[in-house]
């Protein structure tokens, strides 16, 4: 059975002492959030953290929408219209690249890290599989008192070998997992491979 993990915008998250840190996992799902948070804590609390557990959204954009100026009008219901949920959804990338920067400089403490990457590509939302800058801010974790770093759900084939390469963790393993999520977790490989993105 998986450990308890306190949300963010659990009140517990904001008012423990430096112990009460290191005794918990603490899960993160917007970046701007796990940053404010990070932020308002004591430097001496952000040190004591040991756990922490991220849920990375499929609406994920890793840059700047360079689509603003379509040669044509869209349709209404197009996801090139500016009244598109993905439309109006900014730039999250950057922030979880920021996040991973500032867990990797300030919270020197911490041993295990563990984030779901998730992905929805029938909709087209690739979550972080399309953002290399965001893999690369995963391999720069540099706390030696890291032991732990794992992701599951759906990521390029690459980013094993590449983030085992850059932390010397061995951070995903097909064993014990079930057969149809390593199919669909195939599908979704072969599927982004396919795509210009």
């Amino acid at each position: 059975m998986d450990e308890p993990r306190i949300r963010l915008t659990d009140p517990r998250a904001a008012a423990g002492d430096a112990s009460f840190y290191s005794q918990h996992t603490f899960q993160i799902e917007y970046p701007d959030v796990g940053l404010q948070w990070l932020c308002d804590m004591p430097p001496k609390n952000v040190q004591q953290l040991r756990k922490l557990s991220m849920y990375i959204h499929p609406l994920y954009h890793a840059g700047p929408d360079n689509r603003d100026a379509p040669d044509s009008p869209s349709p209404p219901d197009s996801p090139d219209s500016p009244d598109s949920l993905e439309r109006q959804t900014p730039a999250n990338g950057p922030l979880w690249c920021d996040l991973l920067d500032k867990i990797s400089t300030d919270a020197t403490g911490l041993e295990q890290l563990t984030l779901y990457l998730g992905s929805e590509p029938l909709m087209d939302h690739w979550g972080p599989a399309v953002d290399i800058n965001f893999v690369h801010a995963l391999g720069q974790l540099g706390n030696p008192n890291l032991r732990s770093l794992q992701i599951a759900g759906f990521f390029p084939k690459e980013w094993p070998l590449y983030l085992q390469q850059r932390t010397g963790l061995t951070v995903w393993d097909a064993a014990g997992k079930q057969e149809g999520y390593l199919t669909r977790l195939r599908e979704f490989q072969r599927m982004l491979h396919d795509q210009t993105l």
